[in-house]
């Protein structure tokens, strides 16, 4: 070798053979190495600013994350299985950054069993190689959640079909759960409906009312409608007929509601709860069109 920085070595090679019988050759020669700093693949497309070959951008248009705060929660407690090398927050949702596209393909089908929504993808070009024919490209794929959250009212459309609410069609309905179903409650008779991605998007539902217009109540007086047919062990709810008042005005008038509730089972006179005030509320005319009786 020459100097320790000069990253060359030089290597005395020495030839010999025997050529004819009992005649010997032999030759030296000075071969010189020169070292060469090369760069793994994946040091070397954070150099290239091309660290990723997969995005999922997860997006949900509504005033309240609160599906994406649900996601979040999942996503942490499943931290071994969602393999990605960076997040960041968008205003409509957050992105997810691979460095395999089979790790993305894979994220993508576990979001199918945690939340409703509707993908597609596209493929940008960043570099080919015309003599071996081989292309390097960035995969991107966008997943639209369902614009409705947990805690939402919705009216059902009469002409829905089976799959879209079932009994619950032409009423309107409480959003119990969002997972990969869209879980309906009818707070009038306890009768729930589950709702699939595929035939959300074929037939939208926009919300006549989400969790930024509840109000606060105060229960007064509750009454079951059937107690003798009702088993603690096999319903979820019990119908009950309520008296209610808005907290707010509690000592500032007699107003007061006579409601039905299917939460007649959790409730008692000086429970508080949260509610939608219709009266008051903006709804969409023509999200109420269609409906079997009036609002409740």
């Amino acid at each position: 070798w020459t100097e320790p920085h000069s990253k060359r070595l030089k290597v005395k090679v020495t030839l010999k053979r025997e050529v004819l019988s009992k005649i010997t050759i032999q030759q030296e020669k000075m071969a010189e190495f020169v070292i060469e700093n090369r760069q793994c693949s994946d040091c070397a497309r954070i150099y290239a600013n091309q660290p990723w070959k997969a995005l999922v951008q997860l997006r949900q248009r509504v005033s309240h994350k609160r599906t994406i705060h649900q996601l979040e929660q999942k996503i942490l407690s499943q931290n071994s299985l969602v393999q990605f090398i960076d997040l960041k927050a968008q205003k409509d949702g957050l992105d997810f950054y691979f460095d395999e596209k089979c790790i993305a393909y894979r994220f993508v089908e576990w979001l199918k069993g945690v939340i409703p929504f509707k993908h597609q993808q596209s493929k940008k070009l960043i570099g080919a190689d015309n003599h071996s024919n081989i292309a390097k490209d960035q995969l991107t794929i966008r997943c639209d959640i369902v614009p409705i959250c947990k805690g939402d009212l919705v009216a059902l459309p009469s002409n829905g079909g089976k799959g879209m609410g079932g009994e619950l069609c032409g009423r309107v309905a409480l959003v119990q759960s969002i997972t990969s179903l869209i879980r309906l409650v009818d707070p009038m008779n306890g009768k729930k409906a589950d709702i699939t991605a595929d035939k959300y998007w074929r037939h939208p539902l926009a919300p006549i009312a989400s969790s930024a217009s509840l109000v606060e109540f105060v229960v007064l007086d509750i009454e079951p409608v059937d107690p003798i047919n009702f088993s603690q062990d096999r319903n979820e709810f019990l119908i009950a007929d309520a008296e209610v008042a808005r907290k707010q005005d509690l000592g500032e008038n007699d107003d007061r509601f006579f409601v039905r509730t299917h939460l007649g089972k959790y409730l008692k006179a000086g429970s508080e709860v949260l509610g939608y005030d219709l009266r008051s509320g903006n709804c969409n005319d023509s999200a109420l069109e269609g409906l079997r009786g009036e609002p409740p």
